[in-house]
């Protein structure tokens, strides 16, 4: 299980197969598994295609070593694109026409990459940070989070549900699901970035995360919660 989220080089899974994996090692493989909790979310921003493209990077220490600065981390990139498909996947029927072959408009591209290294190429635009092990997101909740996240909205589209949507909803879903979290603006230089910037996703497009939040702090009595053990 280590080596999942601590591998060789930059590895990079679609999104349901990421959470797939994560969730087999759990159920599967409890004597071997380390529960692991996610200490920072952080949204970042950087040129890419003459474009801005926007994803979500968190790092993840396994529990008991959250306040030990030398315990290895794991740092995880989690982004949409778009998928250019000629075909249709097992009856998805994605937006056909001119604006789908250019990617405007089709099946969603979601993807996880476990990072050797933690990113160095731009500064992030804010981050969210869990200090304690009581408050901090268990990563096997993390994931279905993301599964639920990627399914409610499983189609790109250039104005509603492209990459700013995407990774807005997770950090709107993280950052209100778990408490006692400290959240911290960064640079914001990354409003200069590029010559065309994508319009921002209008505000009824999170009504579904808005949802989420709620029925998960008030009605699904889900335990999101870590308890360290003695």
């Amino acid at each position: 299980m280590d080596e999942f989220l601590l591998p060789a080089q930059n590895t990079t899974y679609l999104l349901r197969t990421w959470c797939d994996k994560l969730m087999r090692y759990h159920h599967a493989e409890p004597h071997r598994w380390r529960e692991y909790i996610v200490t920072r979310m952080t949204l970042h921003k950087y040129l890419w295609s003459y474009t801005q493209h926007e994803f979500v990077i968190l790092e993840v220490v396994a529990l008991g070593d959250i306040d030990n600065p030398q315990a290895e981390r794991s740092h995880i990139s989690i982004g949409r694109h778009a998928e250019r498909l000629r075909n249709p996947i097992s009856g998805d029927q994605p937006p056909r026409g001119f604006l789908s072959r250019l990617g405007i408009r089709g099946l969603a591209l979601d993807q996880v990459t476990v990072l050797l290294h933690p990113w160095q190429e731009q500064t992030g635009l804010r981050f969210v940070s869990w200090t304690t092990t009581a408050d901090a997101p268990r990563l096997v909740h993390v994931a279905k989070l993301l599964f639920w996240i990627s399914s409610s909205q499983p189609y790109y589209d250039v104005i509603f549900t492209q990459c700013l949507w995407f990774a807005k909803a997770i950090y709107m879903a993280l950052r209100g699901i778990y408490d006692g979290n400290l959240e911290t603006e960064l640079n914001k230089t990354w409003m200069q970035l590029a010559s065309l910037s994508l319009p921002l996703p209008p505000d009824s497009s999170f009504e579904l995360i808005r949802i989420l939040i709620r029925a998960q702090k008030t009605l699904l009595g889900w335990d999101m919660g870590v308890t360290e053990a003695a």
